[in-house]
């Protein structure tokens, strides 16, 4: 079988867990049998909406880094540009700029 590596250590991804959660995080080290998420966030809904919240509450999120059986990840995806912007906001407190606007 070939094996092809789609995301590399950084990129802002999405996995879906066998437990039905949605994690957003940066991926770190990916082994033939884990991944590494970094800072990983979960999506849930609030009065506003929907909304990135740390993954696990109890745990210090700003050093966060789980690592997860293969087994139990059900698919992992390139994050939509907003949530990476979101992502990027939640995690390090950065608004990035948006293509096409002018901030004056």
């Amino acid at each position: 079988m070939l094996k092809t590596n789609k995301f590399k250590n950084g990129d802002i991804i999405s996995a879906k867990l066998i437990s039905g959660e949605e994690i957003v995080s940066k991926l770190g080290e990916e082994t033939d049998t884990t991944y590494e998420f970094v800072r990983p966030v979960s999506l849930s809904i609030g009065p506003q909406g929907a909304a990135l919240t740390p993954y696990m509450i109890t745990a210090s999120a700003e050093n966060l880094i789980i690592v997860v059986d293969k087994n139990k990840v059900i698919a992992v995806a390139e994050a939509q540009k907003e949530v990476c912007a979101e992502y990027t906001k939640a995690t390090t407190g950065l608004i990035a700029a948006s293509a096409g606007k002018i901030i004056q």
